[in-house]
């Protein structure tokens, strides 16, 4: 696992230089060890370990297909975040690079239903860049409304009025930090107003 580690650096260090050919055969190449690792038998810890550095590997491969110019291609951008989100569910990064291939694609009911689905998994409902990425998605980039009466109708719009939102909210725990931070903004609001 440290040589596919150190490949994986291998690769980060190659796209903060800005060469992302370089940094997708990194991230193969990492990737590529941990399958070969995988195959072996592994204690449950080690596997664990295993399975979330090719997450890492996948999703790191998958920000590489986001840079511009001619590497970018957004298709293989959200290809690599599946196999990031299938080797460890767990990972938001996976989810929140799948989402931003979605959104340079046009396809904002897939990058909302991404990050949606990943708020709905008990260990990341509470993960606060899933929130702030639903939000930003759910707002076309323009924040929370500031008046009480738009946040109250922008709310019961995401909630109850386009069946596809609803849908998509439904299985986003009240408990977890999507709603907690409408609710705190909300509150912030009228506690403004008095």
């Amino acid at each position: 696992m440290k040589h596919a580690r150190a490949l994986k650096n291998d690769g980060n260090d190659a796209y903060r230089l800005g060469d992302g050919l370089k940094a997708a055969d990194k991230f193969h190449e990492a990737g590529e060890h941990v399958k070969d690792l995988l195959e072996q038998e592994l204690d449950a810890s080690d596997a664990a370990i295993a399975r979330r550095l090719l997450a890492v590997c996948y999703a790191n491969r998958a920000m590489v297909w986001l840079m511009p110019g001619k590497i970018r291609d957004l298709r293989r951008c959200v290809e690599d975040a599946l196999k990031a989100e299938d080797s460890d569910p767990s990972y938001s990064k996976a989810y929140l690079r799948q989402s931003r291939g979605y959104q340079g694609l046009g396809e904002f009911d897939k990058a909302m239903d991404t990050v949606a689905r990943a708020l709905s998994r008990e260990d990341l409902k509470d993960d606060m860049d899933l929130s702030q990425a639903l939000i930003v998605l759910q707002t076309d980039g323009r924040g929370l409304p500031v008046g009480i009466s738009s946040m109250e109708e922008w709310k019961r719009t995401i909630l109850t009025g386009n069946p596809a939102s609803m849908k998509r909210m439904s299985s986003v725990p009240v408990t977890g930090a999507w709603f907690q931070k409408v609710e705190a903004h909300l509150a912030s609001l009228v506690l403004g107003s008095v």
